[in-house]
């Protein structure tokens, strides 16, 4: 895993890059302009028989506009065709900033009319690549006046787009653009990663990502607490899951699948196929609807039971999976509250989605959790999670559990994990691009696999099964959110369906990815 740091911290980093490695930060800038033309020729040379194209760098007026600099006077030096388009005049640069500008005059560069005088230049100029270097990592309220305008022009143009440290307008912290941002080919980001390249709408601004790390240790950057950490694929906790031959599948675990009410059974055969495809010895479907016999004849291996019988398989059970397909009524209601209360009873670990996360927002607002109103037993016991309860909503659900609103949740989504963990005492795992699991009292995770494909119905309840069955194999519930989500992602992409992959299709891959 890697360490993920926000705005305020990046700028420390910066300055400890400097002294760590004992140059001033004109000559940190340097470096970061120098790794960014290299990437940057690398990916206009990447087909031998094209030509490198011209190249139009646009800056701003703070550091990141010096790293454009810099990486325009690496081309001309280089004899590849390049020029500059500023945005501010020369007086408004950051001092470092100014001296890569001068740099690159001296040189002979050339230079466009500054702002929207230029735009005439920039046309005749074709460029085949524009190098974005107007807005770095600081920016903290939205994109307007001139910096929009030369946003929305890159924005509209055919030629290629390199962003410098962040695509400009997007925040560094959240994923999401401030008002605006420039929709990059590719970015190329400097000493730390930030969140805002992995989640919400980061990775579709960023394209493809380079990290350039100019040479500053992981020792150094570990002298500053990470934010959040981004997981790899080998960070995997699948090492606990090797078995030895003599074993058989009351060591694995009993996952017990609570929902599948009329209407809706497939999701809980899609998270109890998972489960059993993620490992689990045995799992059982306890599902209100009428029929549920009918199960077995699309997975054979999967048990069945009445609800009624919960009690007494709850005692052999050994995660319970609550929500696939559980429903609105009734019926649920009291299911739900059932559930809970032999999970407590039984000292079962829970996974909780869908229907049930609903519920669970209901009881909590009935309870007080949420408005700081005077409770009553029925209903708090309602919004009580047993211990070692993974919660894995969309971001709907969450501002639903928080009493936000979706647009909330995604305007910071670590932000909104952490308080999900906090308030609810459990492992939450907010589901979307660049999905974030939580903890109280621990880092969170940002996950940056998986596909636009797994946008459709049935996902997270195998998601579910996934998290169920790891848990029941004896994983912690934080390393079982993090390994399952890791799991998901990964098989999805293996699927490698486009946009026509299907819930089953990464069932199907998960054994691939156990020992």
């Amino acid at each position: 895993m890697q360490p993920l740091y926000l705005k305020h911290q990046t700028r420390q980093l910066d300055q400890l890059a400097a002294r760590t490695l004992g140059i001033n930060g004109f000559e940190l800038m340097q470096k970061a302009g120098a790794q960014a033309a290299a990437t940057l020729m690398d990916l206009t040379q990447a087909n031998p028989e094209a030509p490198a194209g011209h190249v139009l760098v646009l800056t701003g007026n703070g550091n990141n506009a010096g790293d454009g600099y810099v990486l325009a006077l690496e081309y001309f030096l280089a004899g590849q065709p390049v020029a500059v388009w500023p945005w501010n005049a020369p007086e408004s640069l950051s001092p470092d900033a100014l001296t890569a500008r001068q740099a690159y005059e001296k040189a002979g560069g050339t230079l466009l009319p500054q702002a929207a005088a230029g735009q005439a230049a920039a046309k005749s100029w074709q460029a085949d690549w524009l190098a974005d270097a107007l807005l770095g990592t600081g920016i903290n309220r939205p994109v307007t006046g001139d910096y929009a305008r030369a946003v929305d022009w890159m924005n509209t143009q055919s030629a290629s787009v390199f962003s410098l440290d962040i695509p400009s307008g997007l925040d560094a912290d959240t994923g999401q653009p401030q008002g605006r941002a420039v929709k990059a080919t590719a970015t190329i980001t400097f000493i730390a990663l930030k969140p805002g390249l992995f989640t919400a709408g980061g990775s579709d601004y960023c394209g493809d990502l380079f990290y350039a790390d100019l040479d500053v240790t992981a020792e150094t950057l570990q002298t500053v607490e990470p934010a959040a950490w981004l997981l790899e694929a080998q960070d995997m906790e699948t090492d606990p899951l090797t078995r030895a031959r003599d074993c058989h599948k009351g060591h694995f675990g009993h996952v017990l699948v609570v929902g599948g009410n009329s209407g809706m059974r497939g999701a809980a055969v899609l998270a109890a196929g998972a489960a059993l495809r993620s490992g689990a010895g045995k799992v059982t479907v306890a599902s209100p609807a009428p029929g549920r016999d009918a199960i077995i004849t699309q997975r054979p291996e999967i048990m069945t039971a009445d609800p009624e019988e919960l009690p007494r398989i709850s005692g052999t059970g050994t995660v319970l999976a609550i929500g696939p397909g559980l429903g609105r009524n009734a019926i649920a209601t009291r299911l739900y509250e059932q559930s809970l209360a032999l999970a407590r009873k039984n000292v079962l670990p829970c996974v909780i989605d869908a229907d049930a996360l609903t519920l669970l927002a209901e009881a909590s607002t009935a309870s007080g959790k949420n408005t700081g109103k005077k409770t009553d037993k029925k209903t708090d016991t309602a919004a009580r999670l047993p211990a070692n309860t993974v919660l894995t909503p969309h971001p709907k659900e969450t501002a639903t559990l928080l009493g936000s609103d979706t647009p909330g949740v995604q305007a910071n989504r670590l932000r909104a994990a952490k308080e999900l963990a906090t308030r609810f005492q459990c492992v939450a795992v907010l589901k979307g691009n660049g999905t974030v699991i939580a903890a109280p009292d621990q880092p969170a995770f940002i996950c940056p696999f998986g596909t636009a494909g797994m946008a459709t119905a049935g996902m997270g309840d195998v998601l579910t099964g996934v998290i169920a069955a790891l848990m029941g194999q004896g994983l912690a519930p934080a390393e079982a959110a993090r390994t399952g989500v890791l799991m998901h992602a990964l098989a999805a992409e293996m699927a490698a369906k486009g946009n026509g992959l299907i819930a089953s299709d990464v069932i199907d891959k998960l054994p691939d990815l156990l020992p």
